[in-house]
């Protein structure tokens, strides 16, 4: 089973919509991604689910951004996630760049403390916003 395989996006972004910080990585992402490789979903949206499904990840369970290339129907979770994101962007900071040659075990614990704080460090919304830039390749 196929997610998106008739799609001209080539990434799809799995993130939690209603966390502030999740939501600024995504403005991030989209001011940075002159190609329009990325389209973008909440964790739970139907699309996630379905994609969730798939790759036996549980919904209930997942506390990390998820990044699935589209046409190769990979995923990728945690530090392998952020670093898929920066190849597909090219031009990211070079700062980034140290992250490649740190081990991923270290990146996913760093990743890991991150996720379970980020509510209380940067709060949650409502509900997820789509200003016109996100709603434009938000996929339900």
């Amino acid at each position: 089973m196929t997610v998106l395989s008739d799609s001209s996006y080539s990434v799809l972004l799995i993130f939690d919509g209603v966390c502030v910080l999740c939501n600024k990585t995504v403005s991030y992402i989209i001011s940075k991604d002159n190609e329009e490789k990325f389209c973008f979903t909440s964790n739970d949206s139907l699309t996630a689910r379905k994609i969730m499904n798939i790759h036996n990840l549980d919904a209930e369970k997942n506390n990390s951004v998820i990044l699935y290339e589209i046409h190769t129907q990979k995923i990728y979770t945690r530090a392998m996630a952020l670093r898929k994101i920066a190849i597909h962007l090219k031009g990211i900071s070079k700062l980034s760049y140290i992250a490649f040659f740190m081990p991923r075990f270290f990146l996913d614990r760093i990743y890991n403390i991150i996720a379970r704080y980020r509510y209380k460090i940067y709060g949650t919304l409502k509900a997820c916003p789509l200003n016109s830039e996100i709603k434009k390749r938000y996929i339900y």
